[in-house]
């Protein structure tokens, strides 16, 4: 056997890994997913309607199973419209994360209201903020480089 195709078979070994991993984490999304009432058509109609969405959980005391939050990204015409108008109105950063996990989370519907960060854990909303803010171009993928 060739150097060069015993590299091709580790190539080949770490692809069918990769794919296995894949397959397995898109399986437990389903499911996670399923416990938490999120269809794959209500997926489709987010990822159709928004473009950019983007998902995590939490374990939160007292529920059966993580919690799925459902996200989008903000548009450039949503920040200077009426994300920034909206937010210069607010003194307290926290009610300022508050305010862009209500009107950027898609599920659950009950965070659509800002009175439902109230009764959550205390560092959900940052988390969930830089999330969306990170997915809406707040941070790159790279590191600034001088060329």
């Amino acid at each position: 056997m060739t150097q060069d195709s015993e590299l091709n078979d580790v190539e080949t070994d770490v692809n069918i890994i990769e794919d296995k991993d894949l397959i397995e984490f898109e399986d437990a999304r389903k499911e996670l997913f399923g416990l938490n009432g999120i269809t794959e058509e209500m997926v489709s109609d987010w990822k159709e309607k928004y473009l950019d969405i983007g998902w995590t959980s939490f374990l939160i005391s007292g529920t059966p199973h993580a919690v799925v939050f459902v996200y989008r990204s903000i548009t450039r015409r949503e920040w200077k419209k009426d994300v920034k108008p909206a937010i210069l109105q607010l003194d307290d950063p926290d009610d300022i994360k508050e305010y862009l996990c209500s009107a950027f989370t898609l599920y659950p519907l009950e965070a659509k209201d800002v009175e439902y960060w109230d009764s959550a854990p205390a560092f959900l909303p940052d988390t969930l903020d830089n999330l969306i803010t990170n997915v809406s171009g707040a941070e790159t993928q790279t590191q600034p480089m001088k060329l």
